[in-house]
């Protein structure tokens, strides 16, 4: 008798709920920012827009080199319980987990209604919790996500190259009931920011102007070498003009520089047309998850004439480099 009323004690215990609300997919991985160059310092914070997909600088000084997929698109479904009809969902975004590389914890998430009808205002931003209408009978129901994301800057102690960040979704039917849950991912590859720096300006030297008619003073970009038509020259060593650029090791990048600047003194400007050893793709000694440096050397070509004015000539030119 005893062991009669122990297995009708089994059989009266209750069998675990199933959810019949699932969230069948989140895109992933979205929202995929591409490659992204981090500030000097402090984090950059990038906001995925849930209606657009449009991502925009909300603070930092970080920039997106590269594109990629942004918002995620996250479907749920509903199987054959009645319910279904009936009870409206409510969803839960949330991060999840801990960032890996430069990138921050997501935060502040947002939602776009494509196919759900999302009843009511969404409350809070992590977790955010929103309710949509009943899906129906072997129904799904489709939105799009929004966040802000953070990519930490170059003062921070995590590798450059890959980042990451997680977070999660929810769905139950309102009033109770089993929740399902599937996770997505943000994702980005982080360089360390570009810089350029002058170590040494551009000399021609002492020239001395010809005697009549005109010459012309050329300092080879690629070599060094000063070439003097119908000119003199006396005392220090012309010089090439040395610029070091900097930033993640193996990275592509281009140089612009104006075609020409003025060096003005006591008589007319002396119209210097620049050279650079640049010429060709251009690349970022090292590779990713290190730092590299390239040198780039300038030079340039001049007219003087026995009527220029004797006495120091100077000027200023800029450089400037990006990542390709």
């Amino acid at each position: 008798m005893k062991a009669v009323l122990l297995a009708l004690a089994a059989l009266l215990l209750p069998l675990p709920a199933l959810a019949q609300v699932s969230v069948q997919s989140v895109q992933s991985p979205a929202p995929a920012l591409g490659t992204v160059s981090s500030a000097n310092s402090g984090a950059t914070v990038f906001r995925v827009s849930p209606s657009s997909g449009s991502v925009t600088r909300l603070s930092g000084s970080g920039t997106r080199i590269g594109g990629g997929s942004t918002r995620p698109l996250v479907t749920l479904a509903c199987g054959t319980d009645p319910d279904c009809v009936t009870r409206d969902v409510v969803v839960t975004v949330s991060s999840l987990g801990a960032p890996s590389g430069r990138m921050g914890q997501l935060d502040n998430f947002t939602v776009s209604a494509l196919t759900a009808v999302i009843t009511g205002s969404p409350s809070g931003t992590d977790p955010m919790t929103f309710t949509i209408a009943p899906i129906g009978l072997s129904g799904v129901a489709t939105f799009y996500l929004g966040m802000d994301v953070p990519v930490l800057g170059n003062d921070s102690a995590e590798a450059t190259g890959a980042a990451s960040a997680t977070f999660q979704i929810s769905a139950a039917f309102s009033g109770g009931g089993a929740a399902d849950t599937q996770g997505g991912a943000a994702t980005a590859t982080v360089f360390r920011p570009l810089s350029i720096a002058a170590t040494t300006n551009l000399f021609f030297g002492a020239l001395i102007r010809p005697d009549i008619g005109s010459g012309t003073v050329t300092l080879d970009a690629v070599t060094g070498n000063r070439a003097l038509v119908n000119v003199g020259a006396i005392g220090p060593a012309p010089a090439r003009a040395r610029f070091v650029v900097s930033g993640e090791g193996g990275q592509g990048f281009s140089v612009s520089m104006p075609e020409s600047f003025d060096m003005t003194g006591p008589g007319a400007p002396l119209t210097v047309t620049l050279q650079s050893d640049a010429i060709g793709p251009m690349a970022l000694d090292g590779g990713l998850g290190s730092s590299g440096s390239k040198d780039i050397m300038i030079g340039g070509y001049f007219a003087i004439s026995s009527t220029t004015a004797i006495g120091s000539y100077s000027g200023n030119f800029e450089v400037t480099v990006a990542y390709n």
